[in-house]
């Protein structure tokens, strides 16, 4: 089972640090928002030219990284049966996440 934070609009304990695993190692340190530690990391990957160098890709690596690193913590985390989990960002979000999978309505 996957999990996949709540929310993006509160900060877990310790932010968003970081760990590039695959590649070229990496660790970024912690950030208070996702949206900015998503876009340091996908500027790293297609610097050196490494896979999921977009900004949602790396938003969900460091997603699925925050709830691993916080132990699946239920008040921060929950459990999804999707491949790639996402939480939906407000508009002003410099990462606009894709809309509903059925109908195409934006979240």
């Amino acid at each position: 089972m996957k999990y996949r934070l709540r929310s993006y609009e509160l900060t877990p304990p310790g932010g968003y640090p970081y760990a590039q695993t695959e590649g070229i190692p990496r660790q970024f340190p912690s950030q208070p928002l996702i949206e900015a530690q998503a876009q340091m990391v996908a500027s790293f990957r297609r610097a050196n030219k490494l896979p999921r160098a977009t900004a949602l890709e790396a938003l969900q690596d460091i997603d699925c990284y925050t709830c691993q690193r916080l132990g699946n913590m239920p008040g921060f985390c929950v459990a999804t049966d999707q491949p790639t989990p996402v939480v939906a960002l407000n508009q002003t979000s410099p990462i606009v996440a894709p809309g509903c999978g059925g109908c195409g309505a934006p979240l």
